[in-house]
């Protein structure tokens, strides 16, 4: 049995700095022997963990890929989402988290990594059955449980459990160039209609325009019949653009407003709802290059810095260890996605396969989501750092999603010299 020992040795990395940067903000406080607080609980999530990764890579992942094993884990989940808008455990307005024997775990963390597995399992049926009608069933199987957790509300979460499957697809899908672009210049469409619908005729609104136009161009160039392609690009932009103004108006609370307007303009409410965003910023400023040292950092240290052990721990680190430090969590994350990937290669199982590119997309966006919110160029959306931050829910998740990889590595089937599949 094959086991990808850099792999596991570069998650362990994450996990002992994600560690230390708790330890740090809490020095003083408290001791790792002393009883409660974040880090005891943090080391019993990572121990939990590290069993289920094991445990799961023992087991051949192939017994999961079968509909009676996926849709009733689905549907659980499902309704267990639907129990936690009426239920749940209500924590700063929003209702995601349910208690177990005194621990509070998010449904929808577990949820992205039955979303995945039920589109590798979709998309290794391509030889019986259409692929883009498989594509299109896990498009919407991950849409419903989306909206019930944008309902939580949640939307930085909704938008993963929506964004994977779709990547994953347009990765197996023929002509997944032309599928990026068609994606690409739909969504381009939709912040032009969207602009259009404020009569915001801005330069933004002009360039967007030529990047649609120049594109659509390029399309009717290379074929003639492209000119439907082209009409469904803009069809789609005037969906996408007719949806994001009503959910703007209809769906999206104040906070969430507030926070999107925040992004565009930081210095809107520095003392209000940009707050966390400003502090982030300053945050990481003050680490420069090699940061203020352990346990130093004063705006985790002096709670200046909201959310400092979750959706900000990026910040909490990089002003501890400067940029230095932030550049070895960016070698760190590469290193593990690009492990995942090449072991997604290694498999001729497309369950497997796409099983393996499902979770190298999920740490990818979790990752670029929660690093960019906290460097200011993506809306905070309360996503965690995985590995890092505190919590349970995300941890648990990615690693029973990395076990689920390291088994398709170990139960991945090779052609030798002779030609025979083992």
């Amino acid at each position: 049995m094959k086991k990808d020992w850099l792999l596991f040795v570069d998650i362990l990395l994450i996990l002992a700095l994600g560690l230390t940067t708790l330890y740090s903000t809490v020095i003083g406080e408290e001791t790792i022997l002393r009883g409660g607080g974040v880090i005891n609980r943090q080391l019993l999530f990572i121990l939990v963990g590290l069993t289920l990764y094991f445990v799961i890579t023992y087991f051949n992942y192939k017994y999961t890929g079968h509909w009676q094993v996926i849709i009733p884990i689905y549907l659980i989940l499902v309704i267990g989402l639907v129990l936690l808008l009426f239920f749940g455990v209500e924590i700063n307005q929003a209702k995601r988290w349910i208690i177990i024997g005194g621990f509070q775990l998010q449904i929808s963390e577990f949820t992205k990594i039955i979303l995945i597995m039920i589109t590798a399992f979709l998309l290794s049926l391509r030889k019986k059955y259409n692929i883009w009608l498989l594509a299109s069933i896990s498009i919407i199987l991950s849409i419903i449980p989306a909206i019930l957790v944008f309902l939580e509300p949640d939307a930085g979460t909704a938008v993963i459990m929506v964004g994977i499957p779709i990547v994953i697809c347009l990765t197996y899908l023929p002509n997944q160039l032309r599928n990026l672009i068609f994606v690409a210049l739909s969504l381009i469409a939709g912040v032009i209609f969207y602009m259009s619908l404020g009569a915001n005729f801005s330069a933004a609104t002009i360039v967007l325009g030529a990047i649609l136009l120049v594109g659509s161009i390029a399309l009717l160039i290379k074929s003639p019949k492209n000119i439907l392609m082209i009409g469904l690009i803009i069809l789609a932009g005037l969906f996408i653009g007719g949806l994001s103004k009503f959910a703007w108006t209809h769906v999206l609370g104040d906070y969430q407003k507030a926070r999107i307007t925040c992004f565009i303009d930081p210095e809107a409410d520095p003392s209000g709802a940009c707050f966390q965003v400003s502090q982030s910023k300053i945050a990481i400023g003050s680490g420069l290059l090699d940061g203020l040292g352990f346990g130093h950092g004063t705006q985790s240290k002096l709670r200046f810095l909201p959310e400092h052990q979750t959706d900000f721990i990026f910040a909490a680190f990089t002003e501890e260890f400067g940029f230095v430090g932030s550049i070895l969590i960016f070698i760190l994350y590469g290193f593990a996605i690009l492990r995942i990937i090449m072991i997604s290669t290694k498999t001729r199982d497309l369950y497997g396969s796409a099983i393996s590119i499902g979770m190298a997309l999920k740490i990818l966006f979790e990752f670029l989501i929660n690093v960019g919110m906290n460097l200011s160029i993506m809306p905070a959306t309360g996503v965690p750092l995985p590995l890092m931050s505190a919590g349970g829910s995300m941890l648990l998740a990615t690693m029973i999603g990395l076990g689920l990889v390291q088994s398709v590595l170990n139960n991945r089937e090779i052609i030798d010299s002779d030609g025979i599949v083992s």
